[in-house]
């Protein structure tokens, strides 16, 4: 019940930052030239764009992370927050630390992909990832000490 004030708001941001994300990102379509290098998910399910009614909504997102960072950033770590205070309060112990772990690896990757970015976007997602990896790192030793039985 006490992390219920925390859910509360950290929701009301995710939702918030992910519709103005998504109205931030619908701009790809009045911009034809962006569509070979952003319209990622379009160009997959599609196939070649020949309109913009072929785009997909995924792809606002990822024009909005490009150009207009702060709101994806904002979901982004509201997401990742979530997905944290869910695996502290349903995890204990062992299986806690090896979930951490695992996040931790999953961010490193993301960051390692993002690595050469030439957009503004892409480095702050890029450095957010390592950011959010090594604190992720940092909270797996840090639990793992209060479990008996658990070294590293």
């Amino acid at each position: 019940m006490k992390y219920l004030f925390s859910y509360g708001l950290t929701i009301v941001v995710l939702l918030i930052s992910t519709f103005v994300s998504w109205y931030e990102g619908s701009a790809i379509r009045l911009n034809p030239w962006e569509w070979k290098y952003t319209a990622f998910f379009s160009t997959w399910w599609h196939g070649e764009i020949k309109s913009e009614a072929d785009i997909v909504q995924l792809d606002h997102f990822l024009y909005a992370a490009k150009f207009a960072p702060f709101f994806p950033f904002l979901m982004f770590a509201s997401a990742s927050f979530v997905v944290a205070l869910t695996l502290y309060l349903t995890l204990k112990d062992k299986k806690f630390v090896v979930s951490l772990f695992s996040m931790c690896m999953i961010y490193a990757f993301i960051g390692i992909c993002l690595r050469n970015a030439d957009t503004i976007g892409g480095q702050l997602f890029e450095k957010s990832c390592y950011c959010l990896g090594a604190l992720y790192f940092l909270s797996a030793i840090h639990s793992s000490r209060r479990i008996p039985n658990v070294t590293f």
